[in-house]
């Protein structure tokens, strides 16, 4: 359960309320729907600005811890669907024309990773991410999305750190932050 979500049940056990008393409290004309966004900002963090604002009387939590509620809930849910991922910068920005072109640059953009990558030490991830960069790169013959030259690429290896940048050779740019992690790890 999220921390919002903790936060709501909590304050609806201390009150001795169901989800229909509350939404009954907090003001919804149409019960049943104000239950399902009730249950739905409990159970899955959707967050419901009406439910929001009149939450606080109704359950007597300060206005603060619910936005302290909500900020962690807004965090937890950006880590759930973060992902590692090593992508293409291109010398020139892409525009976008629409939503297949989008697909069609993101498909070019954006190299597909192992899922075992993430079981190896990082040494190995570095070592492997450079192979795979010098594969792309010969393969595209140093271009993306038609005449695009690549400038380089970007490893997003950890939801904490900012992501590694390598030249088109494999060559990791931030050895300051690559540096770090190995100590961080070892």
């Amino acid at each position: 359960m999220y921390p919002i979500g903790k936060l709501i049940t909590e304050g609806m056990q201390r009150q001795n309320i169901t989800a229909i008393e509350l939404a009954e409290r907090i003001g919804y004309k149409r019960i049943s729907g104000g239950v399902r966004k009730i249950n739905l900002l409990i159970s899955e963090g959707k967050y419901n600005t009406f439910i929001i604002e009149n939450i606080p009387e109704v359950l007597g939590i300060e206005q603060d811890v619910i936005e302290e509620a909500i900020q962690q809930t807004k965090i937890i849910k950006h880590r759930e669907k973060w992902h590692w991922s090593l992508r293409v910068i291109p010398e020139e920005p892409i525009k976008l024309q629409n939503f297949f072109h989008a697909m069609s640059v993101s498909s070019q953009t954006k190299i597909p990773l192992q899922a075992t990558l993430k079981d190896l030490s990082f040494e190995q991830q570095m070592a492997e991410v450079s192979e795979l960069i010098r594969c792309h790169y010969a393969k595209k013959n140093g271009t993306v999305c038609g005449d695009n030259k690549i400038i380089g690429y970007m490893f997003y290896h950890s939801f904490e750190t900012p992501p590694l940048r390598f030249d088109v050779t494999g060559k990791c740019e931030n050895a300051d932050t690559l540096n770090n992690q190995i100590i961080k790890e070892g």
